[in-house]
């Protein structure tokens, strides 16, 4: 038992097939944890770090530094308690110094240096340095004089940062630019993001890469919404349009779009009159396939409608269904009306009523 209150866990010691975890817990006197101090946390293709969080009044403080750690397990939520949710949504003081981050199998930065900085109202800063084969990546935000935060960054591997929204996502290599700017803290307005990249693969499950040249996302972000107004990805074997939504908080996307072959089919899309008469408008050709994608971050829904293949580019639009940019708003179960039992009706006058004879 502590001289403060609470109770300790000294050296606990946990040891299995390909995990090896050594530290001491603090518990408050009603066993909640509020401290941890792991002098190593080693899992197989996992993690291999040392790891110390405080929790105080004022917020949680993370320190983590080691070899290496995967963060994709982490990144969505599933099943949390409302207590993790608690935490989540508590100040944060973190500070990091990974040899290798990765967010998947086939992305990752070495040498990551990372600070994050969230007070009870809101995120107030974020510096992280790191690199790869392709070079140096430095993203910062921080806060203005009038309460305005911007980001500016140059990143090395966009397949990285890709598997922070979406864990797993199939996109590999990738160099380029964010910039953006997010409102003050508590104001009830969306932020804006540009993100560009060139380079970068995509590289479905058992299928060749496919290499788009140019990627423009332009997005607002609200909260934990993200909304992608008419990004494009630009390859020489396709090009690919969508907008719609990533709900971080709920981990959930709604996403339309169509892709459309390259090479002659979009040359003769973009052809003066003839273009404009069977093709669907710029880039996009007179061949192209609508989809969506939609579902949980985890494990996302893609659908296509082979129909819109078949169909010349301005029949195609008709195919096309609206992008949404938010998550429709949550249903609230009606109340379930209550009864009342003989009992109650009897006796609201405070005499029971007896039959005449």
């Amino acid at each position: 038992m502590r001289d403060a209150g609470g109770w300790e866990a000294n050296q606990l010691t946990f040891k299995a097939k390909g995990a090896d975890v050594r530290g001491d817990l603090v518990f408050s006197e009603k066993l909640d944890l509020i401290g941890a101090d792991f002098s190593r946390i080693a899992i197989a293709r996992a993690a291999d770090l040392a790891l110390r969080i405080v929790e105080d009044s004022n917020g949680l403080n993370v320190n983590a530094k080691g070899d290496y750690l995967d963060l994709s397990p982490f990144l969505i939520k599933r099943d949390v308690t409302e207590r993790t949710v608690d935490l989540l949504d508590r100040p944060l003081n973190l500070s990091a110094s990974i040899k290798r981050l990765a967010t998947g199998q086939s992305a990752a930065l070495d040498n990551v240096e990372a600070s994050i900085l969230r007070d009870q109202d809101g995120w107030r800063s974020l510096n992280m340095t790191g690199s790869s084969v392709a070079g140096e990546t430095r993203v910062a935000m921080s806060q203005q004089q009038d309460g305005r935060r911007t980001i500016v960054g140059n990143l090395s591997d966009a397949g990285f940062f890709a598997g922070l929204i979406y864990p797993g996502a199939p996109l590999t290599g990738g160099i380029g630019t964010i910039e953006g700017e997010l409102p003050v803290v508590g104001a009830d307005s969306a932020g804006t993001l540009m993100v560009e990249v060139k380079g970068v693969s995509y590289s479905p499950a058992k299928q060749s890469p496919i290499l788009f040249d140019l990627v423009r996302l332009p997005m607002t972000v609200n909260g934990g919404i993200i909304a992608l107004r008419e990004g494009k990805a630009d390859g020489a074997a396709y090009t690919v349009k969508a907008s719609g939504y990533v709900d971080l908080e709920n981990g959930k996307l709604d996403l339309r779009g169509v892709a459309t072959p390259g090479g002659l089919n979009r040359a003769l899309g973009e052809m003066p009159l003839f273009g404009s008469l069977l093709g669907g408008g710029l880039d996009e050709g007179l061949v192209g396939m609508t989809f969506t994608a939609r579902g949980s971050l985890a494990n996302p829904k893609l659908r296509t409608n082979p129909i819109s293949a078949l169909a010349p580019g301005f029949l195609r639009k008709l195919f096309e269904s609206q992008a949404p940019l938010e998550p429709p708003p949550r249903l609230k179960t009606a109340p379930v009306p209550t009864v009342p039992t003989p009992t109650d009706t009897v006796g609201e006058t405070g005499t029971e009523a007896t039959p005449q004879s």
